[in-house]
């Protein structure tokens, strides 16, 4: 009888790097006036599959005008989290005016 040979273990499935692409805020037409600029940043609970769990900011602006704009575009986000665990991200929003 022939020894059996083992077949090599199947290679773990690709995981990628849980991230989240963001549309370009809405600059809030009072911080524009008032000539604010910062960056908030967003504090993100991804679920697998990329479904956004909650948000919160994690560090303001300075401004709370800025920092509701940037909370606003947690509803846009394309995320994605291919692990099996939820994943904590950090997203900055940059507001900054060009002259």
């Amino acid at each position: 009888m022939a020894p059996r040979i083992a077949a090599p273990p199947a290679p773990p499935e690709k995981q990628e790097k849980p991230g989240c692409t963001a549309p370009t805020p809405t600059y809030p037409a009072s911080a524009r006036v008032m000539h604010e600029q910062g960056i908030a940043v967003l504090a993100l609970t991804l679920a697998p599959g990329g479904r956004i769990q909650s948000s919160s900011i994690a560090r303001s602006s300075g401004y709370d005008d800025l920092d509701d704009a940037a909370l606003s575009i947690a509803g846009h986000l394309s995320c994605q989290n291919t692990g099996s665990e939820p994943a904590q991200l950090s997203l900055p929003v940059n507001f900054r005016l060009h002259r």
